[in-house]
């Protein structure tokens, strides 16, 4: 993991998936005005049905969340979000989340061609612009559409370091290994660890 040292989590988009146990209940559902372009809140209402959305309660998306990675990174996760760092989670349901955004309950897993072609690319250089950062740290499962959205996002014409921290050759049991795996790296990037504390079995891979 030495091609993460060096950067800080100040100057670091983080990109994060969802997961799909999520917790229930949450507080009523309120008018609130989402802080992203009508591109995505048109290709959010037209993936409802197939996302299965229920919002009459709602939840900030990364405490709605509460998958494996979420349980490993979570306090973490909590420091991040309390410190307002650079932070997005990529969504099945509802494409890109900023983690205090209120969302429901839903079950999709990410599929891009759900969702409009370049948007969420787009939607992703602009998010790193806005904040200023001179580098993209992702964590996905290397085969997912998670990391595929990651790879086919044009960092380096923006001028970005981007880097995807995932998992090769999980092997058995992935299906959980790979998200405790992973939050356990976001969990040592956050406190700036040194190389050596991070799972043996990750690797953090840069992108052009």
């Amino acid at each position: 993991m030495k091609t993460l040292q060096g950067l800080t989590t100040s100057e670091t988009l983080l990109l994060i998936p969802c997961s799909k146990t999520k917790r229930t209940g949450g507080d009523s559902a309120r008018a609130e005005t989402a802080p992203w372009p009508p591109e995505l809140l048109t290709a959010r209402r037209n993936n409802r049905a197939l996302a299965n959305v229920d919002d009459r309660q709602l939840m900030p998306a990364w405490r709605r969340y509460n998958g494996k990675f979420y349980v490993a990174a979570e306090e973490a996760l909590r420091e991040a979000v309390s410190q307002e760092a650079p932070l997005l989670i990529l969504s099945g349901g509802y494409g890109l989340l900023h983690p205090q955004e209120p969302i429901g309950d839903y079950n999709k897993i990410m599929r891009l061609s759900d969702w409009p072609s370049g948007l969420l690319e787009e939607l992703l250089i602009s998010e790193a612009r806005r904040r200023s950062v001179s580098s993209v740290v992702a964590f996905a499962a290397t085969t997912s559409d998670y990391a595929k959205l990651i790879r086919r996002t044009p960092w380096k014409q923006a001028d970005i370091s981007a880097f995807l921290v995932t998992i090769k050759d999980a092997g058995k049991g992935a299906s959980g290994k790979v998200p405790r795996q992973l939050g356990k790296a976001f969990t040592c990037f956050w406190q700036g660890q040194p190389a050596d504390s991070y799972p043996k079995d990750v690797t953090a891979v840069p992108l052009e």
